[in-house]
C-alpha cells in the first residue's frame, strides 16, 4: 500500500505543481473546482485500505499543498483553517465518512448485493426504546454483530461512528 500512496502523492504533486503555474491565469471558483476534481478523485481512491496509517499524512499533505495552492492569500493559515475555507475535509474524516455513507446506504438499499451479504443485522431480546423509531434508524442501531471480525473492517469503522447518518 505504501507503493499505492507513493505514486498516487507523486501524481498528485506533478499537477499541484502545474496548477501552480496557471493559478494566476484562473478565478478562485475555477481554482477550486480544478484542484477538486484532481485532487479528491486519487485521495478517494482505495481509501478504506490506507485508514490509519502513515499513508494518511502524507495525503493529508497533499491535501494541504493543493489548498494553499488555490488560496495563495491564505497560505500562512494553519492547514485546518485553509480546509475549512474550502469546505473540504482532512482526508482522515473524509475516509470515515464515506464509509458511513456506504453503510447507511447498504443498509437503507440492500445494495451492493454482495456487500449486503456480509452484514448480520443484531435483533435484540428485550424491547428497546428504539423499536418506535422510524425503520431506517432501528436498522442502523441494531447493526451490531458483523460476520467480519476485523476491528479495522469498513463496517467496523462505520458502526463506531454512525452518528454522523441522518435519522
Amino acid at each position: 500500500m505504501n507503493n499505492h500512496t507513493s505514486n498516487v502523492c507523486r501524481y498528485l504533486y506533478f499537477h499541484i505543481r502545474a496548477l501552480h503555474h496557471i493559478r494566476q491565469a484562473l478565478t478562485d471558483d475555477m481554482a477550486k473546482t480544478v484542484a477538486a476534481s484532481l485532487i479528491h478523485i486519487r485521495i478517494d481512491n482505495a481509501n478504506c485500505l490506507i485508514r490509519g496509517t502513515t499513508n494518511v499524512k502524507k495525503l493529508q499533505r497533499v491535501q494541504t499543498s493543493v489548498a494553499c495552492v488555490v488560496l495563495p492569500n491564505l497560505s500562512q493559515q494553519p492547514a485546518t483553517a485553509l480546509l475549512s475555507e474550502l469546505h473540504w475535509l482532512p482526508v482522515n474524516s473524509r475516509v470515515t465518512f464515506k464509509l458511513v455513507c456506504l453503510a447507511y446506504k447498504l443498509l437503507i438499499t440492500s445494495q451492493p448485493a454482495y456487500l449486503h451479504m456480509l452484514l448480520h443485522h443484531y435483533m435484540p431480546t428485550c424491547t428497546l426504546r428504539s423499536t418506535n423509531q422510524s425503520p431506517e434508524y432501528q436498522t442502523f442501531t441494531h447493526f451490531r454483530h458483523l460476520q467480519t471480525p476485523s476491528e479495522n473492517s469498513p463496517f467496523q469503522i462505520a458502526h463506531q461512528h454512525h452518528t454522523m447518518l441522518p435519522t
